[in-house]
């Protein structure tokens, strides 16, 4: 919920003599721009300067639990996280404008691949998509500052013609784990590299008279407890590594902005070091900007201004007033907070919002898209050629297999990624080159990637990661069919990261069993049965296949092979395996081969089983050990495979363990459910109750599973334990 204020002014009619007038006009309050800053600041009152160094937002408390703080108001990202509605919509917050003393408001917008606002506006046809240029990583791996520079030139642009001030980027933080969810982000491992092409970018954002904010100082390389992970380094480390790139991108360009970090560096946050904001930063290297903060980064605005850490992001009432009580108890200096005010002042003047820039709307995404795929090109980088590039004749006919030739990733999630109009797919490009392209195998892809999309949960939010389709498999028959009809197949494999999530190695960085539908079971266990079910799709979906167990996912036995229909249950001699995995070897219709659900039966008895349930999309498995005293997933279970987009599992329960014969819930049975609850709430996953020993036959399990439902949401009890769980969940994450 947004607080708004409305303020009230009363309106009464007096007349004056001239006298009169030359009085008031010799009261006139200065103006910034044409009196001095110090003149200015001399005119301002004390909650002035306070709200000038808090951002505009009128958010009414500090720091969200969501964020790692305190403060348990809210249970979810506030709409101004990365987005206000203010002047620009969608830019990521603006800065207090002060009209009586000629202030003007900075537009803050991300990101590091181009500008990120909002592409539509309500009441609006026209769109404001921006350029989506190649991600930092990338252009660092062209070793061309001027390239990069020109890169910077055509992202001022825009961020110019859609109305913003300062573009908060780049990002120049250390490649010090390839896991690091926003690598993609940075620059590179190196320090020197990090530096050089964090100028060059700058001096070709600010070319357009905009300004940028290099980001995050400093020691920030993961995101996992970004808020408040400690970084524990000594200063050789730090000024060798993590601020030696600083240092560079500072006394090479001059930045508008400094953007400092979520973590805390040696026990102490980083935007509460005096000796990074002030003593480092201006005193040895002689910045001449601002420094900000990231947004909610902290935890104490008086020590924020006392370290040199100008202007508090994205705003806060309560800050206000915390700086504004500081300066009349004495704890913190008004001469530091003029300073602080002062140095913001000193950017708002060369802004062009401040200079009444007229900006079109209408920057050239033509010319700028030009400058994007020069760049992309200049920064591939092959890593073995076995005589198969260059394919200079258009004739040449290519099968391209992967997800990602067909759904390519533009970018990254979060505050780096961009609002882009279009973007051009690997086989897509190949397309528009004039080379041949097989339009069966695109089809196959186009099904399956539908397919999946309809089965994975959405993103919640621009932060969300995108969840990972796991590959669509080909047959050898379809193989050997593609090897005739083409030239060249070129495989591609893809992976996102962003903001808020660091990657894992299993299911993410490594190629995934899932990719060739394997499954992990986390022990080695005992069963007699495997069922595979292709879910609600064409009966003939499963086709033909091989089935093979593993104890020790090196040493494989081949358990089945057939044709298979919607169902496939396989039924064998009792054995031990970890592993099972299911692969296609052959087609025979244009359907793809895919599997929805797979069940591993691990005893006779149907009412006292372990299951083992997947679903196809999810990339992930589930692992349930069931029993009648507890029924609990460890959250370790979870943790190798939620990044990987799994979003529901199936709960076997039973009717004589829940229900007393009059159809009442027993007590006993609240265990269970809430820890459905619990798994619910904590891993945002779908649960499907799996009714099963309900008396009656069919017609018994629906009158029973309407009984259980009714019985579930208007108990008192459950109702209280949901609503615990929803609130732990919110304020815990």
């Amino acid at each position: 919920m947004r607080i708004r204020f409305a303020s009230f002014m009363s309106l009464s009619l007096f007349f004056f003599t001239t006298s009169d007038a030359q009085s008031l006009k010799s009261k006139t309050v200065p103006q910034l721009g044409k009196n001095t800053i110090q003149e200015v600041i001399k005119a301002m009152t004390l909650e002035e300067k306070s709200r000038l160094v808090v951002g505009a937002e009128e958010y009414p408390r500090g720091y969200p639990s969501l964020f790692g703080g305190p403060d348990t108001l809210f249970g979810k990202v506030p709409n101004i996280v990365g987005k206000t509605e203010v002047l620009v919509p969608g830019s990521a917050g603006t800065t207090y404008a002060i009209p009586r003393l000629g202030i003007t408001s900075l537009v803050l917008a991300d990101g590091q691949a181009g500008i990120r606002i909002s592409p539509t506006r309500e009441g609006s046809s026209k769109t404001y998509y921006a350029t989506a240029f190649p991600v930092a990583t990338l252009l660092a791996s062209t070793w061309d500052t001027a390239l990069v520079k020109q890169v910077g030139k055509a992202m001022g642009n825009e961020v110019l013609e859609y109305g913003a001030d300062v573009l908060l980027a780049p990002a120049l933080n250390i490649h010090r784990n390839p896991l690091g969810g926003r690598n993609f982000e940075y620059y590179s491992e190196d320090p020197l590299v990090s530096g050089m092409m964090a100028a060059a970018m700058v001096n070709g954002v600010q070319s357009n008279g905009v300004g940028t904010s290099i980001k995050h100082f400093a020691a920030n390389n993961n995101e996992t407890n970004r808020m408040t992970i400690n970084a524990v380094v000594s200063e050789r480390a730090l000024r060798e590594i993590y601020l030696k790139g600083f240092s560079i991108a500072v006394k090479k360009s001059q930045p508008w902005t400094l953007m400092s970090s979520y973590n805390k560096i040696n026990g102490t946050f980083a935007s509460e070091r005096p000796d990074l904001q002030t003593i480092i930063l201006r005193n040895e290297w002689v910045f001449k900007g601002f420094v900000m903060t990231d947004w909610f980064a902290g935890r104490s605005p008086v020590a924020q201004q006392i370290a040199g850490n100008d202007l508090l992001m994205p705003g806060s009432t309560y800050m206000i007033k915390q700086i504004a009580d500081a300066v009349k108890n004495g704890t913190l200096d008004e001469k530091l907070l003029d300073r602080n005010v002062a140095a913001i002042l000193s950017i708002v003047v060369k802004s062009p919002r401040f200079n009444k820039y007229k900006f079109s709307n209408k920057p050239d995404l033509k010319a700028n898209a030009v400058v994007s795929r020069q760049a992309a090109t200049e920064g591939m980088v092959l890593l073995k050629n076995n005589n198969v590039l260059p394919m200079v004749s258009t004739t040449t006919k290519i099968a391209f297999f992967g997800n990602a030739s067909y759904e390519t990733i533009a970018g990254g999630t979060g505050s780096g990624d961009v609002n882009k109009a279009y973007s051009v797919s690997i086989v897509d490009g190949f397309k528009n080159a004039g080379y041949q392209t097989n339009d069966s195998l695109r089809a196959y892809y186009n099904r399956f990637i539908k397919y999946a999309k309809d089965t994975l949960a959405r993103p919640a939010s621009f932060m969300d990661r995108k969840p990972l389709i796991s590959e669509m498999v080909v047959g050898v028959e379809l193989a050997n069919k593609l090897a005739n009809e083409t030239d060249v197949a070129v495989v591609t494999i893809s992976r996102n990261s962003g903001e808020f999530h660091d990657r894992t190695l299993e299911g993410d960085y490594y190629l995934t069993g899932i990719e060739w539908f394997k499954v992990d079971m986390g022990t080695i266990n005992y069963f007699d049965q495997l069922a595979f079910d292709a879910g609600d799709y064409n009966q003939d979906y499963a086709r033909k296949y091989k089935v093979q167990v593993s104890k020790d996912d090196v040493v494989w036995t081949d358990l089945e092979s057939g044709d298979g229909l919607k169902w496939i249950n396989l039924n064998f001699g009792a054995l031990e395996a970890r592993y099972i995995r299911i692969y296609q070897t052959g087609t025979s219709s244009t359907n793809t081969w895919s599997i929805a659900e797979v069940n591993a039966y691990m005893d006779d008895d149907f009412s006292v089983r372990s299951t083992l349930n997947f679903r196809f999309g999810e990339d992930a498995a589930d692992k349930l050990w069931d029993s009648y005293q507890e029924a609990w997933i460890q959250e370790s279970d979870f943790d190798n495979i939620k990044g990987m987009g799994m979003n529901m599992v199936r709960i076997p329960i039973y009717w004589k363990e829940l229900m007393h014969d009059n159809g009442t819930m027993k007590a006993e049975a609240f265990k269970q459910l809430d820890w459905a609850v619990q798994l619910c709430t904590k891993k945002r996953i779908y649960i499907i109750l799996d009714l099963h020993g309900a008396p009656g036959g069919v017609d018994g399990y629906i009158t029973s599973g309407q009984a259980l439902k009714n019985e579930l949401w208007t108990s008192p009890l459950y109702q209280q334990m949901t609503v615990q769980h929803l609130e732990s969940y919110s304020h815990s994450l």
